[in-house]
């Protein structure tokens, strides 16, 4: 897998719902659990795959373990398929 994205993710922790939102080409991900223990990370990550239908082997974290903002590297998505990703996204957050 040659094709790779890197994702800025801002992350609020202790969310009372667990969802991710795209506006304006800012990724926020609301999380139910607290950023102890790597638990939050773990979370968005699985939280991640789930939106995107993807493996969760095929995230990382690159910076920002213990921060609110987070750098993200997703494996075998290329910058086109994310841009119609973020399209069917933002399509299914407006039928909301």
């Amino acid at each position: 897998m040659s094709d790779e994205i890197i994702l800025t993710i801002f992350v609020k922790p202790s969310s009372k719902k667990a969802a991710i939102t795209l506006q304006d080409d800012i990724i926020q991900a609301s999380l139910k659990s607290t950023p102890t223990k790597g638990k939050a990370n773990k979370e968005l990550i699985g939280l991640l795959a789930k939106t995107l239908n993807i493996q969760k082997s095929r995230i990382h974290i690159q910076r920002g373990y213990t921060s609110s903002t987070k750098i993200l590297k997703i494996e075998g998505i290329s910058a086109m398929e994310w841009e119609e990703m973020k399209i069917k996204f933002l399509q299914s957050q407006m039928m909301r």
